[in-house]
């Protein structure tokens, strides 16, 4: 019943005006909060998040900072890395609201003393800036700067459209579906053996959840496709028991633009439709998924693959705190996506899309690795 509560005060939190304006600033009041941005460069993918479970007695704060090359690119093997801080406070400040663009100016910030670690996130409407610097046992003196800016903003709503009122325990905002993003790295080696300096360009996807934490299952997909325009996002699992719901936000190069919001894509018991996951499965690397909007007459065929050793464990925000090893992600996914339109004739492809390196996240009961980590039977319902 807490838990419940908690879901639905974080989706009435969403009526109020400054939180309608900009449900990418911090939401301290609430459960779990924090801004997830994945970086697509030419190498790999640069994943930082700053994520508060603000009520939370263990690990309330988590910073993730890592670095996954391409498995095919064995000259940049050496730079990856994988890192989770769980710092004793990640601070706050709202420094001017709303711009009338939908973007308040803040800034999250933390520290840890041990790694003389500083962890500054400093949102403004036309630039976004990562300033992270801190000490590594293994890479020496690290310093990251990461520039987002030219930021394609979704709808006020974000994919979740009107489901942004709904009850949900999790709440799911896009800030940018695609972002241009300049990275500088500096690592002074330890012992003052010399000094490695890396620069990259890319594009960014740059969202947010916030509610009580994540459900105890789901899926996510993000990707790019390789022209300059055009991206996937779709975030979805087990809401409650016996209830599914997913969120797809496409952007096609085209210059369609397709959502489909939870409300149409319920399923209750395995059945509704709006939606159809025919496949999902993290033991073969696989996820296909069907979603149809009756009203527009629209329909979206997702069929993503990847290879299992291209997974890496990942953490997730609970209600409880953040948990280690609770979602596995690949970077290397490759999507093909066909788009329908509903004419006189039936279902007509009107736009095929393949993205490459893109992400797959399996999370919680659906990810078999986190079920083997901790002693769980093989899922067979879900």
């Amino acid at each position: 019943h807490t838990l419940y509560f908690e879901a639905i005060k974080a989706s009435l939190s969403c009526i109020h005006p400054i939180m309608l304006s900009d449900l990418y600033q911090p939401h301290t009041i609430w459960g779990a909060d924090g801004p997830y941005t994945r970086i697509q460069l030419p190498s790999g993918t640069l994943c930082i998040i700053m994520s508060a479970v603000w009520k939370a007695k263990d690990t309330p704060f988590l910073i993730h900072l890592s670095y996954t090359p391409l498995k095919c690119l064995k000259q940049f093997q050496s730079r990856k890395f994988h890192r989770d801080f769980f710092p004793e406070q990640i601070l706050a400040d709202r420094r001017k609201e709303d711009d009338g663009e939908g973007v308040a100016a803040f800034t999250l910030s933390s520290s840890v003393p041990e790694i003389k670690g500083s962890f500054i996130y400093t949102v403004d409407p036309e630039v976004q800036i990562y300033s992270l610097r801190f000490e590594d046992e293994e890479l020496g003196r690290v310093n990251l700067i990461v520039k987002l800016s030219e930021r394609t903003a979704h709808s006020l709503l974000g994919p979740m459209s009107l489901g942004r009122f709904l009850p949900l325990p999790v709440q799911w905002h896009v800030f940018s579906t695609r972002s241009v993003a300049t990275v500088e790295m500096s690592i002074e080696e330890k012992g003052g053996k010399g000094e490695s300096n890396w620069r990259e360009e890319g594009s960014a996807h740059m969202e947010k959840n916030f509610g009580v934490g994540f459900p105890s299952s789901w899926i996510w997909i993000q990707a790019f496709a390789d022209s300059e325009k055009g991206s996937l996002v779709v975030a979805g699992g087990r809401l409650f028991a016996g209830v599914r719901s997913f969120m797809v936000a496409l952007r096609s190069p085209q210059g369609r633009n397709w959502d489909f919001g939870p409300i149409g894509t319920i399923q209750l018991f395995g059945w509704g439709i709006g939606c159809s996951m025919t496949q999902m499965d993290s033991e073969k690397g696989v996820i296909e998924l069907i979603c149809t909007d009756w009203v527009r007459g629209r329909r979206i065929h997702i069929f993503g693959k990847t290879e299992l050793d291209t997974f890496v464990e990942m953490t997730a925000p609970l209600s409880t705190g953040h948990q280690k090893g609770y979602c596995d992600e690949s970077f290397e996914a490759v999507y093909e996506v066909e788009m329908l339109s509903l004419g006189w004739n039936g279902w007509n492809v009107v736009e095929k899309i393949v993205m490459r390196q893109g992400a797959m996240e399996f999370g919680g009961d659906w990810s078999h690795w986190w079920r083997e980590r901790n002693g769980l039977e093989p899922l067979k319902e879900d």
